[in-house]
């Protein structure tokens, strides 16, 4: 495992529009952030086949013509005349908004997409979902979840403590740490970095087996893996240290999605930030279903990085 933090740098944001001033309503803390780290912003609308007349219910966007009127016009009133703010219309919504961002992903050069979650509880974890984790599985770009912000405040967004989660992959620890290390820098915040271990009897993944068959040895194996994830935070914190960023470690033990939201709690955290598939996986503590069960339980702002994908082997079985 390498002790260099790995490089991440936030330069240029896309934000995904759809015309409701739900969505619009993130765009004061996406010109704070953009002005802290001095990056530029693109405002996105796709233009869907069959659009409804009304989203969120507000008009709805149906053609190129109304779109970049509306986007030149968000652009002026909520982007301050230093920054640079562009704006781009995509026709042909074949895959949705998860699809478009790919395919623009080399063309705009972007590095975070900032979204706005729409409604809470139930709702809230469906757009995740559809929305979010799509956009993770997608593309290779973060996703920052961003809640809309409570009636009368100016909306504008300061990370000073962040909660990291880690799981086991050191591929994901990278994805995930360096995602948030920019921000740690750029708002001098500090870092918590978190591992779960998953207490015995909790029927999660391979050891609800293990724990049913050899509940002594399972029993042992994680009481080895708590003492493994205490060695690697402690590594893990000492980069982040090294590199600049404040931070410090713990290790939990119990349901992941449960302890990650207590301990985000714990520290008032500004931000979550976990490394994702985007979808169900095998290995990762943090697959996409977890992602989703956080996000419908953690009321805070939330970073996605996308972890690394394996490489497919060319053999045949």
């Amino acid at each position: 495992m390498p002790d260099k933090l790995p490089a991440a740098a936030y330069r240029h944001f896309v934000v995904p529009l759809d015309g409701s001033r739900l969505a619009e309503s993130v765009l004061p803390a996406v010109a704070a952030l953009a002005r802290s780290l001095k990056a530029s912003v693109t405002l996105l609308h796709v233009v869907e086949r069959r659009a409804p007349a009304r989203a969120h219910g507000e008009r709805h966007l149906v053609d190129r013509m109304d779109a970049e009127t509306y986007l030149a016009g968000v652009a002026r009133r909520a982007m301050a005349r230093e920054m640079h703010a562009s704006w781009h219309v995509h026709e042909g919504d074949a895959g949705g908004l998860a699809r478009a961002l790919a395919e623009h992903e080399r063309e705009f050069g972007h590095d975070l997409v900032v979204l706005c979650t729409h409604g809470r509880g139930g709702s809230r974890r469906a757009v995740m979902g559809s929305v979010a984790q799509q956009l993770v599985n997608a593309g290779s770009v973060p996703v920052l979840v961003l809640r809309p912000p409570a009636a009368g405040s100016r909306g504008e967004q300061s990370f000073r403590s962040i909660l990291l989660a880690l799981d086991a992959d050191p591929r994901h620890g990278e994805a995930a740490i360096g995602a948030a290390a920019e921000l740690a820098r750029a708002f001098g915040a500090v870092v918590h970095l978190v591992m779960i271990v998953p207490s015995f009897g909790l029927r999660l993944g391979r050891w609800m087996l293990t724990g049913r068959l050899l509940p002594s040895t399972t029993a042992a194996l994680l009481d080895q893996s708590a003492r493994d994830a205490e060695r690697l935070v402690a590594k893990r914190c000492s980069a982040l240290e090294k590199a600049g960023v404040r931070a410090d470690a713990r290790v939990l033990r119990g349901d992941p999605v449960r302890m990650l939201v207590r301990a985000a709690a714990e520290v008032e955290a500004d931000l979550v930030a976990l490394a994702t598939h985007g979808r169900s996986g095998a290995r990762a503590l943090f697959t996409g279903s977890v992602a989703s069960r956080v996000a419908s339980l953690c009321k805070r702002p939330l970073l996605l990085a996308p972890a690394p994908r394996a490489r497919r082997s060319s053999r045949r079985g």
